[in-house]
């Protein structure tokens, strides 16, 4: 429970709801849509694509720890 001074409280929404509409926002989004950005934040379908195996310092050990 959520107590705010001034009479706030009615306006205020549950955690809940506000999960519920961001999961209902990416369910409502294309699959290319998702994929394109996903692929755009460096996350290509092979991990050896992703930045994080091109990094000149963590690379090597990505690579390695991912073929584990």
């Amino acid at each position: 429970m959520c107590v705010v001074p001034g009479g706030l409280t009615p306006y205020l929404q549950a955690g809940d709801i506000t999960i519920y509409w961001v999961l209902r926002a990416w369910r409502d989004t294309e699959e290319a849509t998702v994929m394109d950005s996903v692929e755009t934040a460096g996350f290509a379908n092979e991990p050896t694509d992703w930045l994080i195996a091109k990094h000149d310092v963590y690379g090597a050990k990505f690579r390695k720890r991912w073929s584990d």
